[in-house]
Formats: structure tokens, sequence, C-alpha cells
């Protein structure tokens, strides 16, 4: 197969052929070397292609054109820095002849890192003739050069032998707690073991201690005989989405894939996603969001803007997934865009990408949501967390303070390991915490499987969707910087809620376990996220979230009847504080009448201060006292 020679390699080579066109020398036995030398080239002898360039040069060490051929000879060979020292040799001897070997040797050095030499290199080709590709190739030698003189404050760190390995290690995910890392492992090497798999497959890690434990399989039910090779663990700990190719098996040559973790190594069997999601293309690296509904995916498909892209699509209730969309131009270029990892905070989005303006092949960015659900301009995240080499998976703790990436480095074990750093302040998303703990049921104390859905109070947006796992556990992210309301649901229990006004300069985790009550005569709850204006019954705007849910208990609990129940602090006069409670158990009540519940079903009473729940003695205290609850006084069975 023929040579792609560079343009003008190829035209130096074949000028000497044409009529009245000479090359740089009148030695005749130089000329028969040189033209034997370009013959074993054509014909892929390296060796003698060299030893006939070498004596065109001793012949005459004036001959330009063996020089150029001796560099596209080591280009091949992928030895650049000997290329670029023929070509050096070359320019000394003639600087001007042959310009666009200036722009050759420039290309060299940019490849290779040598980013001053390359600035000088196109400055000098492009003093003999314009060229907006090298012009923009100075430009991007440029950039690179300043992010070297410029570099991060970080300080990475390999994650040792029991997880890195003489092969290529991914990071995929990280547990909201920090405790598990999960990566894919693609074994390298001629020697293996008998029985040894040889294909991509799935691992984790435990901390303990401050130490990561050898990494262990992710199960038989996941890594299979076929290529298991992106995965990401939603935040939950429990839903597993990711890439597995099984040709004629699936969709495409890769497709997308579910399973529900039952334990570490245990789980639920894995189902292909799906026709929407999956095509006859390449579709690989999801990440599911914290919110629990939105899946972010790379894919070939057609509609894109080239290459590899970044796409998004949304669970609906019913289970099914929207048809996904591309997340536009912004992001994704004509290069490849990869391995997207959306952290916890919902709106801060690391990818990997060759499109945009880098350090040379794959580069890791950050772009942020707006308020609109736009995105930012991707932002280089810098030396040296990005080099000439290819930087590719990333991943960020909840806390947002320390990073995890995949990156080749000569003092590593082998291929890709994963390494950790202190993450710099402007490249950190919002911090999130986490609350997690267990669900059960308040009168036998069983694990319950139960529905957790966190809203942000200010605009009605659901966070967090999610749920507990058999054995009644669960966690959820906890983005800084606003007031949400927890609810959790299940059928046959009483209607649950919680209030996190998370304002905190420290994300700090929250472990609270939830009894749920059955739906029966006497039972109640308190309606945590219900407020009203100061020294009045007008419900504020943020309650809206909680009347919602209220109103849909009762449409699914249609044979209940309520009691709403006000209660105030012990500021102000008793008669006051009893007729204020009375005025806002009829707002609730109002609502719920205005919005399809039967009037029927609803009663009021205000008990103003006389049921406290904690002391008045401080803010604290009583901010619990007031409060709106619900009773049930009739259940038909």
């Amino acid at each position: 197969m023929k040579k792609l020679i560079p343009f003008l390699i190829l035209i130096l080579l074949l000028a000497h052929r044409g009529k009245g066109q000479e090359v740089s020398t009148t030695d005749k036995r130089a000329v028969r070397h040189f033209e034997k030398a370009r013959q074993a080239y054509y014909d892929n002898d390296y060796n003698n292609a060299v030893k006939y360039v070498l004596k065109a040069i001793e012949r005459d060490t004036a001959f330009l054109e063996p020089y150029l051929l001796a560099s596209e000879i080591h280009i091949d060979k992928q030895e650049p820095l000997h290329a670029i020292a023929y070509l050096e040799k070359m320019l000394s001897i003639d600087a001007k002849k042959y310009p666009r070997a200036w722009s050759l040797k420039a290309n060299l050095h940019l490849s290779a890192g040598h980013y001053d030499k390359a600035i000088k290199s196109f400055d000098r080709y492009l003093s003999f003739q314009q060229d907006e590709e090298a012009t923009h190739k100075m430009e991007l030698a440029r950039y690179r050069q300043k992010q070297i003189e410029n570099p991060l404050d970080i300080h990475p760190e390999n994650l040792g032998d029991s997880i890195n390995t003489e092969g290529c290690e991914y990071v995929n995910a990280l547990t909201l707690d920090g405790s598990k890392i999960y990566f894919t492992r693609k074994p390298q090497g001629s020697s293996r073991a008998p029985g040894e798999k040889w294909d991509e497959d799935f691992y984790f890690s435990v901390r303990k201690n401050e130490a990561w434990q050898q990494a262990r399989s992710l199960g038989e039910q996941i890594n299979t005989p076929y290529n298991e090779g992106a995965m990401h663990l939603a935040p939950d700990g429990r839903s597993l989405f990711y890439a597995s190719c099984r040709g004629m098996q699936g969709y495409g040559s890769c497709d997308l894939y579910y399973a529900t973790r039952i334990n570490d190594t245990l789980w639920k069997e894995p189902f292909n996603l799906g026709p929407v999601l999956n095509t006859r293309h390449w579709e690989t690296q999801p990440c599911f969001s914290s919110d629990g509904r939105t899946l972010f995916f790379v894919s070939t498909r057609p509609g894109g803007e080239g290459g590899a892209d970044i796409w998004r699509s949304t669970l609906k209730k019913d289970g099914s997934w929207e048809v996904p969309e591309n997340l536009g131009e912004t992001i994704n270029t004509k290069g490849e865009e990869m391995a997207p990892y959306l952290h916890p905070d919902g709106r801060t989005l690391y990818f990997s990408s060759d499109g945009h303006r880098g350090m040379g092949g794959q580069d890791i960015f950050v772009t942020r949501m707006q308020q609109d659900s736009s995105w930012s301009k991707p932002e280089n995240m810098g030396y040296p967390v990005n080099t000439k080499e290819d930087q590719i998976n990333l991943v960020v703790d909840a806390a947002g303070t320390k990073a995890y990436i995949s990156s080749q480095d000569t003092t590593g074990y082998g291929c890709y390991d994963i390494y950790e750093f202190r993450l710099p302040q402007k490249l950190r998303p919002r911090q999130v915490a986490y609350l997690k703990g267990s669900v059960f049921d308040r009168r036998t104390g069983k694990p319950l499987t139960a529905l957790l859905e966190l809203r942000d109070l200010q605009t009605d947006r659901v966070v967090v969707s999610s749920s507990s796992g058999n054995n009644g556990r669960f966690m959820v992210a906890l983005p800084n910087g606003r007031d949400y309301a927890l609810h959790v649901n299940k059928t046959g229990y009483m209607f649950y809620s919680e209030h996190f006004p998370f304002r905190r300069e420290t994300a700090k985790p929250l472990e609270k376990d939830i009894f749920l009550e059955p739906v029966n005569i006497d039972a109640k709850s308190v309606l945590n996220n219900i407020f009203f204006a100061f020294d009045s019954d007008s419900l504020k705007p943020e309650s809206l979230p909680e009347l919602k849910k209220l109103r849909q208990f009762l449409a699914v609990n249609d044979d209940v009847k309520i009691r709403i129940e006000g209660h105030t602090d012990n500021m102000g006069g008793e008669e006051y504080n009893k007729e204020l409670s009375q005025q806002r158990a009829d707002a609730v009540k109002d609502y719920l009448r205005k919005h399809g519940i039967a009037e029927e079903r609803l009663q009021t009473k205000g008990f103003g201060e006389s049921q406290p729940r904690a002391g008045n003695e401080t803010a604290e205290g009583r901010a619990k006292n007031r409060r709106t609850e619900i009773r049930i006084i009739a259940h038909r069975k």
C-alpha cells in the first residue's frame, strides 16, 4: 500500500523528474543514491532508504533533498526528534529554497511540545508567505506555552497498585460519601495466565483509613466475555448505567445498559436501555444526573456537530426515555467530545474534547449550566491537568475539592493510571453534601422501599429523585446554597416531609433515619415546608411544593379524612396565638379545597401555643413550635 506522503515532501521528491527541473546537486552518483533511497522508501524498505540517503549526503553534504526524505522516513517511523534534526540541518544549509520545510519543522515541534521552537519556526515560515492554518497553529503554540509558564498549583498523586496496574485504568464514578471509587480496567501486554479475561471490565475499590483497598471485580453479571468499557454509578449508589459492546446482540457496536445493585458484587439482571437511546451507531460513556432523571452519554449518531458528541435524555414518569437531544455547538464540535461527568451539584459538567483549544489530543474542559439551561463556554482546565498526552476521564468528589483523573505518566504503573489532586478554586463545582440513612416502618421497624424527592423551594424544581433500597437505605445529594423540601412517599403510609435550609459555608454530610407512619386513624404528619408571612395567615410562595405534595397524598388516599392542625410559639397572647393558628390551618384547607379536595374531607383546628414540641426559650425551639400538622380522623379500610 502506497504511503500518503505530505504534499511538501511529494513535490520535493518528484521535482527532479520534470524537464528543466533540477535537484540541489550536480553530483550524479549522489542523485543515483537519492533515487535508490526514494524507491526503497516507496517499497517500505526503511533500512535501505536510510542507507542510500546517507550515501547521497556523504557524496554531497549540501544536497538538500535527501535531508527532506530522511525526515519523512523518521516521521513514518514515529521518530520526530530525528526528523527535526534532518530538517534543521537542511535549513542551516539553505533556509529559503524550501520555505515549507519551516512549516513541517514547526508542526513537529508543536506535536512534541517544543512550543518556543514551534513559534520561531512558524514565524520564519510566515515571513515567506501568508498561511491561515500556520497562523492559527502559531497562536495555539503560544497558548500552550503560556499554560505551561503559568501552571496550576496541583500535585497529582497516583492511587497506587491496589487500583493501578500495567494495564489501563479509567476512572468512572465516586460515591457521594467518597468511600468507593469505580473504574474500567483494560489489560495490557502480551502474556496472560490461562483463563484470564482479556477484555475491558469494571472494578471498584473501598477506602478504609484513608487508603484504597485492593480493587475487586464488579461481578460476573456485569463483567461478561464482551467489552464493558464505560460506566456510571448514580449518586444513589444503586443504579448502574454502562456501555457494553455485544455486536449483533445489541442495536449497534456498543449500547447502553442498566442494572440495579443488590450488594457490592451482586446485581439484578442487566438490560439494554432500548432503541430510543441506542442506535446502530456507537453509544457509550453514560452519566446519570443526581436529579434521578437525566442521562448524559456519548454517541456518533446523525444529527450532531460531528464525530462523537454528548447527548442528553430525560427519564419520563412511565419509565421510558425522551428522544435524546444534542448538547449543541457550545459544547460539541466537529472533533470528539467524550466522557461527560455531571457533578452532583446538577450544573457543573466536565468532559473531554479534542475540538476545543487545548494542550493537544483530548483535554478536560468544564462548563456550567446557566439559569436559562444553556451552557457556559467550556473552559480548558489548564496545565498540568491537561498535557500534550490524552486526558479523557475526570470525576470530582461531592465537596468539590478533590478530583480523580485518568492520565498517562511515565512515573505510573503503565498505560493510563488513576491520580487524585486538590482541585483549584476556579475549577470547582458548587459544594454538595449528602443525606444518607434508612427508611423504616415506625410500628414494626421493618425497612421500607420508598420514593424520595428533593425540591428547590424557590423554583419548585425537583433537584433529586431517588428511592431507598430493599434494605431501606438511601443516599441523596444536597447541593449547597438553596432551601430544600425532602418528601418521602410510600403507598399506605403517611405524608412525610423535612426542611433543609442548606446555605452553609461548608457542605457537611447528614445522616437521618426516617420512620413512616402507616395510614391509620390518629396517624399524623408534620408539614415542615409550610411557611406563613410574619404574624399572618398568608402562605408564602415557597409553601407551594409542600401543598402540591399534600394534595397528591390526599388524591391517592381518597378514603381518608384529615384535620389540619395549627400550632404557634408563645410569643404574643394566648388567645391571639390560638386565633392565628386557626387562621393558618384554614388557609391550608382553602388551598386544598380550591385544588380539588372535597371540603367534607377537611377539618381544621388551631391549638395556639398549647402543644409545644420544644422549649420556647430559644429561636430554634420556637421555630419547631410554629408548625402545621395533619391528622387522620377517618379512614375506610
